[in-house]
């Protein structure tokens, strides 16, 4: 798993992420993957979502804990992106259903 910083509308900072972080931000994804189908459901509402703050502690502890985690490191590397949207339901357990594409930017 890498991490990625948005620079502008197609160019990214990306490093590796340490297998830690990585299974902090899975558990995170699941958390809002969760939300998602019930607000797709229409049993949730947008004030419920988790990571406005204050909704659910644990999304809230994995976000202190994944902050330091998320600040580009002076070595990232600077990369540029082409997106594709796949047909499938856009928010998943294993990830969104889009293609991307990286290269160098330099």
């Amino acid at each position: 798993m890498s991490y990625v910083d948005r620079v502008d509308e197609a160019t990214y900072h990306v490093w590796p992420a340490t297998d830690q972080a990585a299974a902090l931000e899975r558990e995170q994804w699941a958390l809002y993957v969760e939300w998602n189908q019930r607000y797709e459901a229409a049993v949730a509402e947008p004030g419920d979502h988790p990571g406005q703050g204050g909704v659910d502690a644990r999304y809230d502890e994995l976000e202190s804990l994944l902050t330091p985690h998320r600040q580009a490191p002076a070595d990232a590397r600077h990369l540029l992106t082409e997106w594709r949207f796949g047909p499938g339901p856009r928010y998943q357990l294993e990830g969104i259903d889009t293609w991307v594409r990286w290269s160098s930017s330099r």
